[in-house]
């Protein structure tokens, strides 16, 4: 994935920060590292770092596409989703666009820094007794 870096060194907590324009590839990739998540069969939380997102359609609906496929799964496995990112409007969009295709399995949040972030994802892990990275 050239231009979505994955940082999983912090499982459960796993983390995605997109690097300017994503291309299909990037997006191959990045539902690769989905699956292997979910292939562990072990509870975990993502990280999406959206500073740099380029948000294009057909990728949304592809990642829409995967996780409505993937539900029963992600629904298992998946504790959250943090979104971080200053552009809160039009991640929103996007987001939006997303939910319409498949709602959420999982509880997400998004945020405008990566301290809030991480903040609820220590508290969530405290609350289930899941050790912290």
């Amino acid at each position: 994935m050239k231009h979505i870096i994955e940082d999983k060194s912090g499982w459960p907590v796993v983390s995605y920060r997109f690097k300017g324009h994503q291309t299909s590839e990037d997006i191959d990739g990045l539902l690769e590292s989905w699956q292997e998540n979910v292939d562990r069969m072990d509870e975990f939380f993502l990280i999406f770092h959206m500073k740099n997102y380029d948000p294009h359609i057909g990728h949304v609906k592809r990642l829409a596409g995967w996780v409505l496929s993937h539900q029963k799964e992600t629904r298992a496995f998946c504790l959250g989703v943090a979104i971080i990112t200053p552009k809160l409007g039009v991640i929103k969009m996007v987001l939006n666009a997303f939910l319409l295709i498949s709602p959420f399995p999982f509880p997400y949040k998004l945020f405008t820094h990566e301290e809030e972030a991480s903040d609820w994802i220590q508290e969530s892990l405290k609350q289930r007794k899941t050790p912290s990275p």
